[in-house]
């Protein structure tokens, strides 16, 4: 069994990570300067994809940093403080600030994403997230944003900067959505009532939804609730809508051969024609090119 790599106390956590797995190709996103600003700004350290090789492995006794790591092809083991354990496709390993984190590759060769936050109290959900590895989260559609918008053998259209921005930031949602499932628990204040809402219009994603009545589910006038939502999650009430419909839509895009009407009647679009247009202003691509990209 390979042994773990020695920490070396006085230098940085990324050196010992560079340092640890020479053999691997890495595509970092904030290399990109827009790019950087964006991950910057949702305070995220860095961003990127692996391409692991050879006898992988690379760790830290004691992170710095929120770390989530999606593997999309091969397998992994991850050790978070309790043993290595598997890390496969449809699985994701969450490792909070301030415990251990190590992988090590199992299969000739692995993919995967890889995403550091800051721990700032933005991303305190981490604090209430036990490290470990999960599966059954809501972040199946993740490899297609990435394939779709984010390497460099992306379309034109799609590979364009405004594009990959949407495409992380419907990739930094989901890992929220998913931080609140594995944490579950109570929800303080306005957070609790936008998890509330967020269910309801999961349920109701067809339904005619407008600031208005968003702001009446929750006894609220629509001006504060604007405000109030820009302020604790950057989106617009409208703006949440258009992103969980947007990710129903994608997962059928995906996952099955509805047609183009059947989604834009099940996410609460009128036609084709409109569910379309709305796809490609959110994310770059239309319906039909996301789809035959996978």
């Amino acid at each position: 069994m390979p042994t773990r790599p020695q920490a070396v106390p006085d230098r940085t956590e990324a050196t010992r990570w560079m340092e640890s797995y020479p053999t691997c190709r890495q595509f970092a996103f904030h290399h990109h300067s827009a790019l950087r600003d964006y991950l910057e700004s949702r305070d995220i350290r860095w961003a990127g994809m692996d391409y692991l090789k050879r006898r992988f492995r690379a760790g830290t006794p004691s992170s710095d940093t929120h770390l989530v790591w999606l593997p999309f092809l091969g397998a992994l083991e991850c050790d978070h403080g309790a043993g290595f354990q598997p890390l496969v496709a449809g699985s994701a390993a969450i490792c909070p600030a301030g415990h251990p984190h190590w992988l090590r590759l199992t299969a000739p060769a692995a993919t995967g994403l890889w995403l550091h936050f800051n721990p700032t109290p933005r991303w305190s959900r981490f604090d209430a997230a036990p490290p470990g590895i999960y599966r059954d989260l809501p972040l199946g559609h993740v490899s297609a944003l990435v394939d779709a918008y984010l390497l460099p053998s992306s379309g034109s259209a799609a590979g364009t900067v405004g594009a990959k921005i949407q495409a992380l930031e419907l990739i930094v949602f989901s890992i929220e959505q998913a931080l609140e499932q594995v944490t579950g628990g109570e929800r303080h204040g306005f957070k609790a009532k936008i998890e509330i809402l967020e269910a309801r219009i999961q349920k109701k994603l067809t339904d005619d939804w407008t600031v208005a009545r968003l702001a009446a589910a929750l006894n609220m006038s629509p001006s504060y609730l604007h405000k109030t939502m820009l302020k604790h999650l950057r989106l617009t009430p409208m703006a949440l809508v258009t992103k969980l419909r947007m990710n129903q839509a994608m997962s059928r895009l995906i996952h099955t051969d509805m047609t183009l009407a059947a989604i834009a009647d099940e996410v609460g679009y009128a036609n084709a024609y409109a569910f379309s247009n709305a796809f490609k202003r959110e994310l770059g691509r239309s319906p039909a090119r996301f789809r035959a990209s996978k």
